[in-house]
């Protein structure tokens, strides 16, 4: 799908590449719909709305659109030790170290092992409680949604400081050191969104859990939607 607008009615058209196994661009195609529900996944949907917005397909999407994301708490964190690591000991046990009473904010560090980490260095995984506050705009030079992440937000900071204290602790038991601080570049875990804008559910606020599934088949069978209470 490369684009979605509203016609009267109502009704919506969308324009679709249909691709080869290689990817490869083979025709175009319209299809006009009376009820379009989008699945393409939470980037590739924001994506969606972010461009309609920005070519004015779709009027009555506000300024929430793109909005509300978050990276489930990760960091990633290098640790120095004597023993030997990489790049043929396997990889650590999977365990989960809880510092939910930590005065400064509750975290939780697992091991995050990595093929290209050297000899003597194993890498950790902090997460903690983030705030929603990363955002999607849409680039049109490269016609596609660009993330932003405030990796010095007072939050994070905030978390930095907590996930260094339980580190501290760690390191005092085990004789290791950090060989930098905690990295909020990067994350483990699938991006969140909590809620996109007037076309769409909000998600993370919503009183159901709904999975909707876009239909696009040449004979353009109604989609299918599911609503699970909680």
């Amino acid at each position: 799908m490369t684009s979605i607008q509203a016609l009267d009615g109502p009704r919506y058209k969308v324009i679709v590449n249909q691709i080869n196994t290689k990817g490869e661009v083979i025709a175009q195609k319209i299809f006009v719909c009376r009820y379009l529900f989008l699945a393409a996944g939470s980037i590739g949907t924001t994506e969606l709305l972010l461009r309609a917005k920005a070519d004015g397909t779709l009027p009555l999407l506000n300024n929430q659109v793109g909005k509300f994301w978050g990276t489930n708490g990760d960091s990633t964190t290098p640790i120095i030790n004597n023993g030997r690591t990489n790049p043929n000991q396997g990889t650590p046990g999977v365990i989960a170290i809880e510092d939910f009473n930590n005065p400064i904010a509750p975290v939780m560090l697992e091991p995050f092992p990595l093929s290209a980490t050297p000899e003597g260095v194993n890498v950790a995984l902090g997460q903690g409680i983030t705030k929603p506050e990363g955002y999607l705009t849409y680039n049109r030079s490269t016609k596609s949604a660009d993330l932003f992440w405030p990796a010095n937000s007072p939050n994070n900071q905030k978390i930095t400081s907590a996930l260094e204290r339980t580190y501290q602790i760690f390191n005092q038991a085990n004789g290791t050191t950090l060989a930098t601080p905690p990295n909020f570049a990067a994350t483990a875990h699938p991006l969140v969104v909590r809620r996109w804008g007037e076309y769409a559910v909000p998600m993370g606020k919503s009183r159901a859990t709904v999975i909707c599934l876009l239909s696009m088949a040449l004979s353009c069978q109604v989609p299918l939607l599911v609503s699970t209470p909680r």
